[in-house]
Order: C-alpha cells, then sequence, then structure tokens
C-alpha cells in the first residue's frame, strides 16, 4: 500500500499528469452528457467534448518533445506563455479601466445589470482588435436597444478610444515584443 502512495504521488507531481487526469474525467463527464436523455445536457456535452479535444491536442504537444528542434521550441513558447501572464495581467487592468470608465461617461443613467458584467469587457476586448463602436458611441443605434449615448459622451468617449487604443496597441504591445526578445 505504501509502494503504491508513493507511485501515485509521484505520479501527480507531473503536470502532464495532472493533464492526463483531468482531461479523462472531463472526457467521462462529456460522453456521459452526450447520451443523456435531455437536449440542453446533450448540447453541454458537444461543448464539454470539443473543449476537451483541444486539451487532448495540447497533450500531443509533449509526444513532440522528443524532436530536437521541436522540442526546443516547445520549451520556449511554454516560457514565453509564463511571461505573457504578466502581460496580459497589465493589459486586463487597462482593459477594464477603459471599459468602466468610458461605459460611466457614455451612459450616467444606466442602471446595473448582470449582462453590463458580459458587455463591458466584450466591448473594450474587441476594441482592442480594431472594432471601435464608433456608431454606438455616436448614437447611431441607440434605437435598437433604448439606451442613448450622453451628449458629452459622444464628444470625450471617441477620444477616450483613442487614448485606450494607443495605450493597448503601442506601449502594451511593444512592451510585450521587447519583453520576448
Amino acid at each position: 500500500m505504501r509502494n503504491w502512495l508513493h507511485s501515485a504521488k509521484n505520479y501527480w507531481r507531473q503536470n502532464w499528469n495532472k493533464v492526463d487526469v483531468v482531461s479523462i474525467i472531463v472526457f467521462v463527464l462529456g460522453i456521459t452528457l452526450v447520451f443523456a436523455p435531455s437536449k440542453p445536457a446533450n448540447i453541454v456535452g458537444r461543448v464539454v467534448l470539443a473543449a476537451n479535444f483541444s486539451v487532448f491536442s495540447l497533450r500531443f504537444l509533449q509526444r513532440l518533445m522528443v524532436f530536437t528542434e521541436l522540442g526546443l521550441l516547445l520549451v520556449m513558447a511554454e516560457k514565453m506563455m509564463m511571461d505573457s501572464v504578466r502581460f496580459m495581467m497589465i493589459l486586463l487592468t487597462v482593459m477594464m479601466s477603459y471599459a468602466v470608465t468610458s461605459e460611466s461617461v457614455l451612459y450616467p443613467d444606466m442602471k446595473f445589470s448582470w449582462s453590463a458584467l458580459y458587455h463591458l469587457p466584450n466591448k473594450a476586448f474587441w476594441q482592442t482588435f480594431g472594432e471601435l463602436g464608433l456608431e454606438e458611441i455616436q448614437g447611431d443605434e441607440c434605437a435598437k436597444d433604448g439606451l442613448c449615448p450622453s451628449p458629452y459622451g459622444q464628444y470625450l468617449v471617441p477620444v477616450m478610444v483613442a487614448l485606450y487604443v494607443i495605450t493597448s496597441h503601442v506601449l502594451l504591445l511593444n512592451l510585450l515584443i521587447a519583453q520576448f526578445k
């Protein structure tokens, strides 16, 4: 019994083995849900299996470590991912501060809703990639949801968008590039 416990502890120390155990458990859960009689459970099972396929695919990368060139690239990619986590924390802080500030200036009378917790970071995230949503800021889409931007927000928020995009693209992405050199 003592030998088995020692072997289990050694097995659990390796990160790839943890990934294996979790992915097998999630796979069994997904298969169980796919064959469940209810349609919503079936759909959730398919989503779980699709996500689990990604984990299995990433696990395949560990098998490529035996090749000299691919192994070195994977080690470098792993270290870059660890460095990226710190960068993402800075980007997330800048993104959330911009999102809350711009929405409060644009819609000062807006009441709190749970959908705003999704809408705020979603809008700021896509603005990072160039989907600025200027139609919404200028009030072109206010008839759709009944919420119109404030007059001073229509002038101030485009400036805030410009500053946010410049900050996120120029400063933060250059910081990320410099960090990897």
